[in-house]
């Protein structure tokens, strides 16, 4: 869950950057709607029409995003059509500008093709500790037996999916550092609070590091690798020599993913493969969006380069997906109990009931042209905002049209993490605090960090998982139901949004509980 984001206005002028409206303004807004209404187009006019006709694109864009997900899962087809035109209308509107000259991205990317990034390169010291997957939780750290009966537990909970609980225990008694050697990780963001990077040089990997050209990102990342078994490759501006300090190192190294993407996409293109490249960086905002786009040129272009490439990034449960027969039925029996059972959040329900509160968390059943039935969860936060709701879409898009062109895709959902970014957002750090009270568990940055890096590998080297291509999906959506780390969100109760207040408030409480505790043991002490 991310914070607030601006909805209209002018932004970025450098680089990606969102086309001009007949306004002579960068409206998020405008092309947002134009983006989602292109996306429907010939599956359903309505919707687009609907959508284009939105006053209040900023306040409304969540009663509108549900027709995506719903219109894909009932028909295979329409599900890879609404992923191809959404693509084509973002890559078709999203600008380029550099020296005075504005001009499609896309034609950009043609344009700029000159080599200025120079390759830097780190080859870690250290020997690989533990060759099983591991996972730091609550000041302990789970491997083996410890480990398979957290995932046990978390499951039978509702806080991961089946799936993805057999995807961990798996990867629970797998020779890791064997299994990963030769595999090439290029991470779009790679000092993302949530990323891999750390746990794949760990295991003695070969990590292809891009991120912005701050020194004190690099001499983090430098530093780490120097004391791990992996090997850090990073672009530089300078030519590399083993003669180089660190400090020199991290002086010249990075790259900027919005303002040099022509080049740093020449340099991603003219290294050996085959490669997984991740799209883990974040933004506030309308630059989120632009992030998105920037990532999505750069796959694009590493996807195409190699068929053996793979695409890999993190679904947020903030968002509307199909999910399995198994878990609707499972949501709806939670539903009754609240219902029907006592308890506080029964109580709190009847309380709420004339305030459109506490919601059933699934909308709908969705019936596929395959025979398929699946349910229907619309877990999105308004607050979050249209913005990162379309840079999620294009993830999205660019997964299910990655693998219908036969590459590998990593595409799994991450449960809602107590990050940096969460934090900075009093409303959704304190909501998450009594999240726990509707079974939903949010995850320490160490523990989801460790979590999403195992299902990333295990999608990467097991031939059954759902990343593999030459695994038959009955629709491309099911590509996002296996392997969800959800947190709760798809078995809960309650829609997330109706229950979000009496969340917040439980958080309160706890939040005064632990304050009041600690003056009360200060004086006592």
């Amino acid at each position: 869950m991310k914070g607030k984001n601006p909805g209209n206005g002018t932004h970025q002028n450098t680089g990606v950057c969102f086309p001009l409206n007949g306004q002579n303004q960068r409206s998020t807004s405008d092309f947002g709607k134009q983006v989602m209404a292109a996306a429907l187009a010939g599956v359903s006019d309505e919707s687009a029409q609907a959508i284009l006709a939105e006053r209040s694109w900023r306040k409304n864009y969540y009663r509108h995003a549900p027709k995506l997900t719903a219109l894909s899962s009932a028909n295979t087809a329409h599900s890879l059509q609404i992923a191809e035109q959404g693509l084509d209308a973002v890559h078709n509107g999203f600008r380029f500008s550099r020296g005075g000259t504005e001009q499609l991205l896309s034609q950009a990317m043609d344009r700029y093709t000159e080599s200025t990034l120079h390759t830097g390169c780190v080859e870690g010291t250290g020997a690989v500790t533990n060759r099983r997957f591991e996972m730091p939780y609550r000041g302990d750290r789970l491997s083996g037996e410890a480990f398979t009966t957290q995932v046990n537990a978390w499951e039978r909970k509702g806080i991961i999916e089946p799936s993805c609980a057999q995807a961990l225990r798996d990867i629970s008694t797998r020779d890791l550092a064997t299994e990963i050697r030769g595999h090439r990780f290029a991470l779009l963001g790679a000092s993302s609070e949530m990323g891999p990077c750390l746990t794949l040089l760990a295991l003695g990997a070969t990590v292809i590091a891009v991120d912005l050209d701050r020194p004190q990102i690099w001499a983090k990342l430098i530093a780490c690798a120097r004391e791990l078994p992996g090997t850090l490759l990073f672009p530089m501006h300078q030519p590399y020599s083993t003669e180089l300090s660190d400090e020199e190192l991290a002086a010249s190294a990075g790259a900027n993913l919005l303002t040099e993407t022509p080049e740093i996409r020449t340099w991603l293109c003219s290294l050996p493969g085959p490669m997984t490249v991740g799209a883990y960086a974040y933004l506030d905002g309308a630059k989120h969006v632009s992030l998105a786009v920037a990532m999505d040129a750069l796959v694009k272009a590493v996807l195409a380069r190699d068929p053996r490439n793979a695409f890999a990034f993190m679904l947020t449960p903030t968002d509307v997906f199909a999910i399995p027969e198994e878990t609707a039925e499972a949501s709806e029996r939670a539903y009754a109990r609240s219902v029907c059972g006592g308890g506080f959040p029964g109580r709190l329900r009847a309380a709420g009931r004339r305030k459109h509160m506490f919601k059933p968390n699934l909308v709908s059943r969705v019936s596929s042209d395959n025979g398929r039935q699946f349910g229907l969860i619309d877990s999105l936060v308004p607050q979050q905002g249209p913005n990162y709701n379309l840079a999620k879409n294009i993830q999205r898009w660019r997964a299910i049209v990655a693998r219908q062109q036969g590459h590998r895709v990593s595409a799994n959902v991450a449960a809602a993490t107590m990050t940096a970014s969460v934090t900075s957002n009093k409303l959704f750090e304190l909501g998450y605090e009594g999240c726990a009270l509707f079974g939903i568990e949010a995850f320490e940055p160490d523990t989801n960090r460790s979590l999403m890096a195992g299902l990333l590998i295990y999608d990467m080297i097991a031939e059954e998982s759902v990343a593999n291509p030459d695994v038959q999906l009955d629709n491309p959506q099911e590509l996002f139901m296996f392997g969800a780390n959800h947190g709760g969100f798809w078995r809960t109760a309650f829609q997330v949004r109706s229950a979000l207040h009496a969340a917040v408030l439980v958080g309160v409480n706890m939040k005064a509980q632990k304050y009041l505790g600690s003056l009360w043991h200060r004086k006592k002490g």
